[in-house]
C-alpha cells in the first residue's frame, strides 16, 4: 500500500483516519483529480491490538462504518500487492512517474515493513508504482 496523501492547500489527510475507534478524517473525495484520485483510496493498513493487517474496501462503501473490528485505520493507496500477487497499476501520471514513495507491507510471518524510497535527492530516482511492489515482493511480502 503506497502511503497516504496529504492536502497542501488547507492541511490534513486526504483519506481516512481512524485512531482509537475514533474517525479523525473522512477520505476527501470531493477535492479535484489533483488532490484526489478514488483509485488510490481501495486499500487500508488496519490495527487491533497486536493485529496488523491490509485491508481493502468494496468501491461502492465509504470507510466509515466499515471494518468496525479495527479501532485504527488509515486508508492509502494503490494496492500494490493482495493475496502474494503484484496488482496491477492503472496508466496515469502518479502511477508512470518515479517519484519518493512510503508504503507498508506484511509478510506471511506477520512482520510490518515500512519502506521508504527516496526520489528528491539528486542521487535517487524513486520509483513508479509499477516498480514499488517488487520491492516488497523482494522482501517477501505477502499484502502491501
Amino acid at each position: 500500500m503506497n502511503g497516504n496523501f496529504f492536502n497542501t492547500h488547507i492541511g490534513g489527510s486526504v483519506f481516512f483516519l481512524k485512531v482509537d475507534g475514533q474517525v479523525v478524517n473522512r477520505t476527501h473525495d470531493e477535492l479535484d483529480g489533483t488532490l484526489f484520485l478514488p483509485w488510490l483510496d481501495t486499500a487500508a493498513m488496519a490495527i487491533s491490538g497486536n493485529k496488523v493487517a491490509v485491508i481493502i474496501k468494496p468501491a461502492d462503501i465509504s470507510w466509515t462504518g466499515y471494518h468496525d473490528t479495527f479501532p485504527a485505520i488509515i486508508s492509502a493507496g494503490p494496492l500494490l500487492v493482495w493475496k502474494n500477487k503484484v496488482v496491477p497499476q492503472r496508466a496515469h501520471k502518479f502511477n508512470d512517474t518515479r517519484y519518493s514513495r512510503t508504503g507498508i507491507g506484511l509478510t506471511k510471518s506477520h512482520h510490518l515493513l515500512v519502506i521508504a524510497v527516496d526520489g528528491n535527492a539528486k542521487e535517487s530516482a524513486g520509483v513508479t508504482t509499477a516498480e514499488f511492489p517488487k520491492l516488497f515482493k523482494a522482501l517477501k511480502c505477502v499484502s502491501a
